[in-house]
């Protein structure tokens, strides 16, 4: 032992609380067989039965003759966006790579038509 713990008084065979019993086993050193697919099983099925439960009850509104329209056009505005959004991302994307090719062209272009210094 060092004086270090020494001086702070941590010998553990002076200890009146600590008793051998008392100390845990360390964990075992790795999983046991089986239990992470028991674990995957089990989020498997949890996630299945909330997706059931989620399409009937989606498909108990979009059924409803009052609540139906309603939602069902909700939901084609909302695709209708998210596909414009894509489309103006698509033709930016598409800009700015002519431009960059555009750039580079010209570039090329430039260089080429210099004389050479003599």
């Amino acid at each position: 032992m060092s004086s270090a713990d020494e001086l702070a008084g941590n010998d553990v065979s002076r200890d009146p609380y600590f008793t051998a019993a008392v100390v845990d086993p360390g964990k075992p050193s790795g999983p046991r067989v089986g239990e992470s697919e028991r674990r995957s099983r089990r989020f498997r099925t949890r996630t299945m039965m909330m997706a059931i439960v989620l399409a009937t009850v989606w498909l108990g509104v979009l059924l409803d003759p009052q609540v139906g329209p309603l939602v069902a056009f909700l939901l084609g505005g909302v695709g209708v966006t998210l596909a414009v959004m894509g489309v103006a991302m698509g033709l930016g994307l598409l800009g700015f790579g002519l431009f960059a090719a555009a750039d580079r062209l010209l570039d090329v272009i430039r260089r080429a038509s210099r004389w050479p210094d003599e």
